[in-house]
C-alpha cells in the first residue's frame, strides 16, 4: 500500500519543491513533514508572472474633452503587469 503522499515524496526527492499547508499557511516541506496525512502538499507554484499589454487609455485633454488613445495588436507593448504567481492578483504596473 502506497503512502498517501507518495507522489510529493517521490517529487521532493527528486529536488522539486513541494510545499504543504497545516491550516496555517504554505511553508517549505522537509521529510518528517509527510508524515502529516491531514495536511495538504503541493507542488510549489512557479513564481511571479509578468505580462507585457498594449492598452486603450482615455483622457481628457486641455479644453476637457476626451481623448482616446487605442491600442492596436501591431503596437509594442507599453504596460508590464506583474501577477502574483500563486494568488494571481496583480502586484505591480510599470508603464515600459
Amino acid at each position: 500500500m502506497k503512502h498517501k503522499h507518495y507522489d510529493y515524496i517521490v517529487a521532493w526527492a527528486d529536488g522539486v519543491e513541494i510545499e504543504y499547508n497545516n491550516g496555517h499557511g504554505w511553508f517549505k516541506a522537509r521529510l518528517d513533514d509527510f508524515d502529516h496525512t491531514a495536511w495538504q502538499f503541493r507542488i510549489k507554484p512557479e513564481p511571479d508572472v509578468a505580462r507585457a499589454i498594449t492598452v486603450e487609455i482615455s483622457s481628457l485633454d486641455e479644453e476637457g474633452h476626451v481623448q482616446t488613445f487605442q491600442s492596436y495588436k501591431f503596437l509594442r507593448p507599453n504596460l508590464l503587469l506583474t501577477f502574483d504567481g500563486e494568488t494571481g492578483k496583480l502586484k505591480s504596473a510599470e508603464v515600459i
